[in-house]
């Protein structure tokens, strides 16, 4: 079983994805995490010294080497992940998709509370990240909409998720 979490930073990709994969007796991973770990650097060190082009890039490379090694998980992605290159596709063809939805008050109030490891936000206020959620959740909501699972990410029933995506794999 392969369970991609998608959706805005702060939508709870890894706290959620974590109590899934237990109840679904899978691997979790944290593809920025990942990342990080390839790198020997942060996403926030990566995003200030190489730019987002070159992460994108790294990003999409470490996608297909997790996906040639890895049978049995649930991988959170990064917040633009699915959004650059053939991710998408190359997502959607491995497993089953979600989408962790959150309206951009919720995200903002999340994201504040971990701005400093999220380099799309860094050294902004309150409104900015607002303003800055709106815009990329313009973006990139058509993109997470095409999950094989959208769910309102706010109080979340853990179960229930987990009951729906046990029925794609049937």
């Amino acid at each position: 079983m392969q369970v991609f979490l998608m959706g805005m930073p702060g939508s709870g990709k890894t706290t959620t994805g974590k109590k899934i994969a237990g109840k679904l007796n899978l691997n979790f991973f944290d593809l920025d995490q990942l990342i990080q770990e390839k790198n020997l650097a942060t996403v926030t060190e990566i995003f200030s010294s190489q730019g987002e082009d070159f992460f994108r890039s790294k990003e999409a490379e470490c996608l297909q080497l997790f996906l040639k090694s890895n049978k049995n998980f649930l991988l959170s992605l990064g917040g633009g992940t699915p959004c650059f290159f053939d991710n998408l596709k190359l997502i959607k063809q491995s497993g089953i998709s979600v989408y962790l939805k959150l309206n951009p008050e919720s995200l903002t109030q999340r994201i504040l509370h971990g701005k400093n490891t999220r380099p799309l936000f860094e050294g902004l206020d309150k409104r900015k990240i607002l303003e800055k959620t709106k815009q990329l959740l313009k973006q990139r909501e058509s993109v997470y909409q095409q999950a094989d699972i959208c769910i309102n990410a706010l109080n979340l029933d853990v179960n229930s998720l987990v009951i729906e995506i046990q029925s794609k794999f049937h």
